[in-house]
C-alpha cells in the first residue's frame, strides 16, 4: 500500500470515529476481584464481600483491598455492614459448633472485636446500621446491638416472616410477610403501617421520610410509589408505575429518586418529600432501573440487549444532556449493584445463563485521552457503535489497495 493510500484510509478512519461530538473523557474500569458467592455489601464508598467462605474490604477511592479474614473453609465468615472503615461480620464453624460470633474489624488498624455469641443462627442477609447501633434477624425476631448488648426487639418469630430492615434513628421500618411494619426502638412498639404487598423488597429510608413501592389495591392495576413522614407514619401515593423493578426507589439527600413506567415509557423522576412535585431527570424507551444522583452525573442501570435480557451501566450528564454507556457485556450479563465514591466506580457483574460464573467486582473511572468520545446510542443492538466505526473502514481499505482499480 503506497502513501496516498494509506493517507486515504487514514483520513476516512478519522471521518468515521469523529462522527459523533468528541469527548474530554473516557470511563475504563478493570476487574478487582470475583466470587462464587451473592453476598455484597456497599455502603459510603466502601464494599465488602465474602469469597471462599472469608470476607474481603474493598475502598473504592483509593482502590484497596485488604482482607478481613483468612481462614478458608475451617470457618464461614460473611459480611453483614462496612461504614467508615469498620466491616461487622457473622462467623461459625459449619460443624459440628452451633456458636455464632459476631465480630467487628477496622481495616485501618487490624483491630478485631468480639461483640456477642449466640447460639441461634444469626442471618447474614437480613440486617441494619445506623448511628452505633445494628439491626439482626436471630430466631426469627429482630434483635439490636447497642455497642454494649443484645437485645431482643420483636416476639412474633416465625409467624412473621421478617424482610429488608431499615433503620434511621429511633425509626426500624421492615417487610413483614410483603407488608410493612415499623418499630419504635425506645419503646419496641411495633405497628402496620402499609396494607399491600411491597414489590421487591423495595423499602427505603431517608433522614424524615421512608418510601416503598407497592401493588396497587384490588381492582386495581399496576404499581403505587408510597411516601411517608417518619415523624407521622402516615403513607400517602406520591406516583403510579405501571410495572415494578428492582432498585425502583432510593433517596439521595434531600430527594427521592424512584423509576416510573407509563405507556411505553420509562422514567428517572426526582421527589421533594415537602411538595412532592415530581421532576423528570431522564426517559427512555428502554427499561431503567437503580438510579443514583451524583451532582449532575446520573447514573442507573438500561435493559437494552434485543433478544436476550441483559443490564447495562449507564450516566446522564444533567448539565449537559448528554448520555454515556459505561459498559457493554451484552446478552445475559447483569450489572446489579454499583457505587460512585467522587471520581471513580465500582460496581458487580453477573452471568445469569452461568450461576456457577463468579460474580466480577470491577471499579474504575474517567481517563483523559478519547480519541473521539465514547458516547455510545442508547437504543437496543448487539454491537457497540465504536466496534462498527473500527470496522467500517476495512472495505475501504480492500478497495483502494494498489491494483484494485
Amino acid at each position: 500500500m503506497n502513501v496516498r493510500v494509506l493517507s486515504e484510509v487514514c483520513c476516512v478512519l478519522a471521518v468515521l470515529l469523529c462522527a459523533a461530538k468528541p469527548s474530554e473523557a473516557v470511563w475504563r474500569f478493570s476487574r478487582v476481584d470475583h466470587s462464587l458467592d451473592a453476598c455484597f455489601r456497599f455502603e459510603g464508598g466502601e464494599f465488602v464481600y465474602r469469597k471462599n467462605d472469608d470476607v474481603l474490604h474493598y475502598r473504592i477511592s483509593t482502590g484497596k483491598k485488604t482482607a478481613v479474614t483468612a481462614n478458608g473453609s475451617l470457618i464461614v465468615e460473611s459480611p453483614l455492614m462496612v461504614q467508615d472503615g469498620r466491616v461487622w461480620y457473622v462467623a461459625h464453624f459449619p460443624v459440628p459448633s452451633p456458636l455464632y460470633r459476631l465480630h467487628r474489624f477496622h481495616v485501618e488498624t487490624g483491630h478485631r472485636e468480639l461483640l456477642h455469641t449466640s447460639s441461634h443462627e444469626i442471618s447474614a442477609h437480613e440486617t441494619a446500621w445506623n448511628a452505633d447501633r445494628l439491626v439482626l434477624l436471630i430466631r426469627s425476631d429482630w434483635y439490636v446491638w447497642d455497642g454494649t448488648e443484645m437485645q431482643r426487639i420483636t416476639v412474633t418469630g416465625a409467624s412473621v416472616r421478617k424482610q429488608a430492615p431499615v433503620l434511621k434513628g429511633n425509626h426500624l421500618l421492615w417487610l413483614g410477610n410483603g407488608k410493612v411494619f415499623h418499630t419504635h426502638l425506645p419503646t419496641w412498639e411495633t405497628r402496620a403501617v402499609g396494607s399491600e404487598t411491597v414489590s421487591n423488597l423495595s423499602l427505603r429510608a431517608g433522614e424524615t421520610h421512608a418510601a416503598w413501592v407497592e401493588t396497587a389495591p384490588p381492582g386495581g392495576t399496576g404499581y403505587r410509589i408510597r411516601m411517608m413522614p417518619l415523624g407521622s407514619l402516615q403513607p400517602v401515593t406520591v406516583d403510579t408505575s405501571g410495572k415494578a423493578t428492582w432498585f425502583q426507589v432510593r433517596f439521595e439527600p434531600p430527594y427521592l429518586i424512584y423509576v416510573k413506567h407509563s405507556g411505553d415509557i420509562w422514567s428517572i423522576v426526582r421527589m421533594h418529600p415537602n411538595n412532592q412535585t415530581p421532576e423528570t431527570l431522564y426517559s427512555s424507551g428502554l427499561p431503567l432501573d437503580n438510579p443514583s444522583l451524583h451532582g449532575d452525573d446520573l447514573f442507573f442501570t438500561v435493559m437494552n440487549c434485543v433478544d436476550v435480557e441483559c443490564m447495562e451501566l449507564y450516566r446522564h450528564d444533567l448539565a449537559s444532556g448528554e448520555t454515556f454507556r459505561l459498559t457493554s457485556y451484552g446478552q445475559g450479563n447483569f450489572v446489579g449493584l454499583y457505587q460512585a465514591d467522587g471520581a471513580r466506580l465500582a460496581f458487580v457483574r453477573l452471568n445469569v445463563f452461568n450461576p456457577h460464573q463468579p460474580r466480577d467486582l470491577f471499579a474504575g473511572q474517567e481517563e483523559p485521552g478519547a480519541l473521539c468520545g465514547t458516547t455510545l446510542p442508547h437504543r437496543p443492538g448487539h454491537v457497540p457503535l465504536n466496534l462498527l466505526l473500527l470496522l467500517l473502514p476495512l472495505p475501504a481499505a480492500w478497495w483502494m489497495r494498489p491494483g484494485a482499480r
